[in-house]
């Protein structure tokens, strides 16, 4: 088990190297203060929902990974046709350009699909291209693949 950088936590995987969540990664990027964050529902920052790219307050008792503005959104994304898709931006958002084995590994490590980089690469073909790109032995995430909403319904 590893500790969180900024708050101290205890988590045994993360996209965010050396942060328990994307919201320890986010504060820590707009440099807020430990002492600053005194009310439960104070707000650190505004963050854009994944799905429909409608604004929303983070607030500091708000869970942690917190990508989506409503409970709507979320099951838009977490139906099957959509959740590798997701994951897989999630992964190449966080990370930068990989290779599809360390993708593959991060799949299997944080995200529970068993995946190899054969299999990666058979299920990414399958998926609405335009968001990840190839080069160089390299996955890349195309930008502006947010908010997927208008990304999945122009195909």
């Amino acid at each position: 088990m590893e500790s969180c950088r900024r708050c101290d936590a205890k988590y045994r995987y993360s996209l965010y190297e050396q942060f328990c969540s994307e919201r320890c990664h986010i504060l820590q990027e707009i440099s807020v203060s430990q002492d600053y964050l005194f009310h439960k529902n104070q707000i650190i920052a505004y963050h854009n929902c994944d799905w429909c790219g409608d604004e929303f307050a983070l607030r500091r008792g708000s869970k942690a990974n917190k990508s989506f503005c409503n409970d709507e959104c979320t099951r838009k994304v977490r139906i099957k046709k959509y959740l590798f898709l997701y994951d897989c931006l999630q992964v190449l958002r966080a990370k930068g350009a990989l290779t599809p084995a360390e993708v593959a590994r991060e799949l299997t490590q944080g995200f529970d699909w068993r995946m190899t980089p054969r299999r990666l690469s058979q299920k990414l073909r399958r998926v609405v291209p335009g968001f990840i790109v190839r080069e160089q032995d390299k996955l890349h995430l195309l930008p502006n693949c947010f908010p997927l909403k208008q990304r999945l319904s122009e195909t």
